[in-house]
């Protein structure tokens, strides 16, 4: 049964490798599903919270200060 919805990617598993790649995937203009188990993507929050500068600004994001606890 054809319902005329086409992807060029689809990952499963929103977590930090797959949303990575779904981000880099739309980024150069692929059409992306991202299909995860759980309803509600990052709750409960499952990560450490220990994300160096570099990784934010290699992203393209910069860290706010809003959400740093402590710098290393």
């Amino acid at each position: 049964m054809d319902h005329g919805i086409d992807f060029d990617v689809v990952i499963i598993g929103s977590g930090p490798a797959g949303s990575t790649v779904a981000r880099v995937a739309s980024s150069a203009g692929l059409k992306v599903l991202l299909i995860d188990k759980k309803q509600e993507l990052g709750a409960p929050v499952q990560c450490s919270g220990a994300v160096s500068h570099h990784a934010l600004e290699r992203v393209g994001l910069g860290p706010d200060d809003e959400f740093v606890i402590e710098r290393i």
